[in-house]
């Protein structure tokens, strides 16, 4: 065996040893999968301590998408944490109204508190599911990395290297010049 294929069967294997025992701990843990659920649970309780059904009920079914990626931590968590300081803060006004409309002045007092509650609830809750939906996307990005790491599969090249001439100026990619490189 050549001295170079034995110096970069040795880095290989110790890329593999740095990058890989990390992820195998954390996947033999399942840190983050068990935190996200945990702070899926905490969202879930702290938003019935609202009793606002229909913001109970919208965080039903916004809870159902999988998170894969930071587009979907910010699409999903962060409209989850817009969502519950929108409704918290909207629904000391509007929790009041309902009250008064249906039962008059005790339904007024009941939706003042129903009011304050929401208030503070539910800005909590939205901040505990876009949490939760962070550790999912970061739980769902290990995962990635970890079956990439494990992967015997060689990454390939979609095109040559980019030519770069003695000026260093950056020019557009040419096919002719990358193959002739």
């Amino acid at each position: 065996m050549r001295q170079s294929m034995m110096i970069n069967n040795a880095i290989s294997n110790i890329k593999n040893d740095l990058l890989g025992q990390p992820l195998r701990l954390l996947s033999g843990l399942d840190i983050l999968s068990n935190a996200s659920s945990a702070l899926g649970h905490m969202s879930k309780g702290v938003a019935a301590l609202s009793m606002d059904k229909k913001f109970i009920q919208s965080r039903q079914r916004q809870g159902s998408k999988s998170v894969e990626d930071l587009g979907d931590v910010i699409r999903e968590g962060g409209g989850a944490l817009a969502k519950g300081l929108f409704r918290g803060v909207t629904g000391i006004l509007t929790k009041p109204l309902e009250g008064a409309k249906s039962s008059g002045v005790e339904g007024f007092v009941q939706g003042v508190g129903k009011g304050i509650i929401g208030a503070a609830a539910q800005p909590v809750s939205g901040v505990l599911d876009l949490l939760s939906k962070t550790t999912e996307g970061a739980n769902a990005m290990r995962l990635k990395i970890a079956s990439a790491i494990a992967s015997d599969e060689q990454i390939l090249r979609r095109r040559l290297p980019r030519t770069v001439t003695g000026d260093s100026l950056l020019r557009p990619y040419d096919e002719y010049k990358a193959r002739g490189q």
